[in-house]
């Protein structure tokens, strides 16, 4: 099957390259994970954040996810952004400019009192965690940047005050009053956002939609949906228990 056309046409213009540089970047990637030329066109526009789901089936976006999975395990977490685009636009402190992070894929552990099946088990979500963390923190920190940059530093007390964002603010002043109670252990952070839960951050982002969709996240409904596919993972993650396959490939 060949790239889908559309898609090819909407990677090309987040990346703001041609062609030519799109297969040398497939190609470089085929070397770090053997794959033909469809599948790693289609995984670069998934690494780059284009929703690909608009684009393929169901059954290729499921393929796309996993070869992912297997790149993560192969090369460590990467996360990929576009490069700049040349159309000019009016700066804003509350968007972070482009970065590429990349995490070890190897780690050791000496005499575990695991199971064989426990460290394998550790071993693949050793690739899921540090997407994870680098997610939620992104999305306190976007939403901490869009905040201050509408309504100013003073943003938490000022417009966290209505329905839903009322109790995260109360729950969040409970949590902190609490940390500091128990001085012996480090705090969570210098930002009430960092008190906060994942779900909060969905409900933070909804209640001020106007400020994030469609700038920031292109579509409403998309955002509900995968926050519904993502929270469950998290939780079941960072309360040290393994994801299946299918998960996995999900969250990579």
């Amino acid at each position: 099957m060949a790239v889908n056309a559309e898609l090819k046409k909407a990677l090309l213009r987040k990346l703001n390259i041609k062609e030519r540089g799109l297969y040398k970047r497939a190609k470089a990637l085929r070397q770090k994970l053997p794959m033909n030329v469809e599948d790693s066109v289609h995984l670069i526009a998934f690494q780059a954040g284009l929703p690909i789901e608009r684009y393929l089936s169901s059954t290729q976006v499921q393929s796309v996810r996993h070869l992912q999975t297997q790149f993560v395990q192969a090369n460590g977490a990467t996360v990929v952004h576009a490069a700049p685009s040349s159309v000019k636009r009016r700066p804003s402190r509350a968007i972070p400019g482009n970065r590429e992070i990349r995490f070890p894929h190897e780690f050791r552990v000496r005499n575990p009192l695991l199971s064989d099946e426990k460290l394998r088990e550790a071993r693949a979500m050793a690739a899921i965690y540090p997407l994870l963390y680098v997610m939620e923190n992104s999305m306190r920190e976007l939403i901490r940047r869009v905040m201050a940059d509408k309504h100013g530093e003073n943003w938490w007390d000022t417009e966290m005050t209505t329905s839903r964002l009322k109790t995260i603010h109360t729950k969040v002043a409970e949590r902190m009053t609490t940390e500091k109670k128990n001085s012996w252990h480090q705090r969570r952070g210098a930002h009430p956002i960092d008190y906060t839960d994942i779900g909060d951050l969905e409900a933070i982002i909804l209640a001020k939609h106007q400020y994030f969709i469609p700038d920031i996240i292109g579509d409403k409904d998309w955002f509900v949906q995968f926050m519904k596919e993502l929270k469950p993972s998290r939780n079941v993650v960072c309360h040290m228990n393994p994801l299946d396959g299918h998960n996995t490939a999900d969250l990579s």
